[in-house]
């Protein structure tokens, strides 16, 4: 649309004389608002070693964005992505503000003043994330596997397999220092009489309630092969 420029002299500031330019060309469209857009987390950086970080929360989850239709249409998903390499790795609770970023369907970023991102009618430029910071330590599992017993008559073990080789432990830090070694509910496997390929599975005991492993249990598997084919 087309609007004139209007002007008006008073004893105050003078007589106007002329105008330049003497009107603008204003594009109008509907204003409309999407509501329930969700807010995706992008992490980048490495976690130190020694270090765990559980999974952040994002608040809000969810966000409205509103600003002139086809701006608006074009949004899918918002998104905050968290630098690792930028936090600082002390033993507690992580806050942290983090930007927001609008996106198209086309994974490209949408930016523009005239979009207003809101949750519960309060504009917002970030969200808040949230996240537990705990030290680590890493056991080796092949340390602790004992074996006991023999194959039958005629078969012999050909390998000893364990997965995962190495468990890490999280936990408070006064709850890690007494920690000396891995915790299994069994540390034998016994091979008596075996006659073919088994796996044995121990559970992974936690130090403490409130311990995070990265693995809650070991898989051991003895292969089992008859004595005329052994290398």
């Amino acid at each position: 649309q087309e609007l004139k420029i209007v002007s008006t002299s008073s004893s105050t500031f003078g007589r106007v004389l002329s105008t330049t330019p003497a009107s603008v060309t204003v594009n109008v469209e509907e204003y409309i608002v999407r509501q329930r857009i969700p807010v995706s987390l992008t992490t980048i950086g490495e976690v130190p070693t020694g270090w765990y970080m559980s999974t952040p929360t994002v608040d809000p989850s969810l966000i409205s964005v509103s600003g002139p239709r086809s701006l608006v249409q074009t949004i899918s998903r918002a998104r905050a992505v968290l630098n690792r390499d930028e936090i600082d790795w002390v033993e507690g609770t992580l806050f942290t503000n983090v930007d927001i970023v609008l996106y198209n369907r086309s994974g490209e970023p949408v930016v523009s003043n005239l979009l207003n991102a809101t949750t519960e009618s309060l504009t917002i430029d970030a969200v808040l994330l949230e996240a537990t910071i705990l030290p680590a330590k890493t056991f080796d599992v092949s340390e602790l596997i004992q074996t006991t017993g023999s194959p039958a008559r005629g078969y012999m073990v050909k390998d000893i397999r364990m997965s995962p080789e190495s468990v890490t432990v999280a936990a408070r830090s006064e709850v890690l220092e007494q920690l000396s070694e891995l915790s299994l509910d069994s540390t034998t496997v016994n091979l008596k009489n075996l006659t073919e390929t088994t796996a044995f599975q121990f559970k992974v005991q936690k130090p403490s309630d409130d311990a995070v492993l990265s693995n809650e249990t070991v898989t051991v598997t003895v292969e089992i092969v008859p004595m005329d084919n052994a290398p």
